[in-house]
């Protein structure tokens, strides 16, 4: 990372445990206060050819994500970078992909970690 602290605490990647064409996600531990909880690190792969538009989707993506609280939501925690690539930090879900989940039913559903604490949504202005 190039820096490891986050919010109030540190991050520390543990494992890959995905890669799309555009990112990879992470497993990682995000430690505030003394306390460890399991976080996912999806981080933006700026390849040249689609910098421009990768970009572009990743702060779309970092608007909505910011704005949602819900229960059946994966929650957004906030930013960093990794080696000068953006990189989300969201609320850990075990359990497999969204993928696989939805095309193996009798799967067990996943799991969360110890939810966070999250600070309330941000909010848009005239919102």
């Amino acid at each position: 990372w190039d820096d490891p602290r986050f919010g109030d605490g540190t991050l520390v990647v543990d494992v890959k445990t995905a890669e799309g064409s555009l990112s990879t996600i992470w497993r990682a531990t995000w430690t505030a206060d003394g306390e460890p909880t399991t976080v996912a690190v999806k981080e933006l792969r700026l390849d040249a050819s689609v910098r421009t538009e990768a970009l572009r989707s990743f702060a779309q993506e970092v608007r909505i994500c910011s704005r949602l609280r819900h229960a059946n939501i994966c929650a957004f925690l906030g930013t960093t970078l990794r080696n000068g690539s953006p990189a989300l930090v969201l609320e850990y879900l075990g359990g497999g992909t969204l993928h696989h989940a939805l095309h193996n039913p009798r799967r067990a559903p996943h799991t969360r970690a110890r939810r966070p604490h999250l600070p309330p949504p941000s909010s848009a202005p005239g919102s």
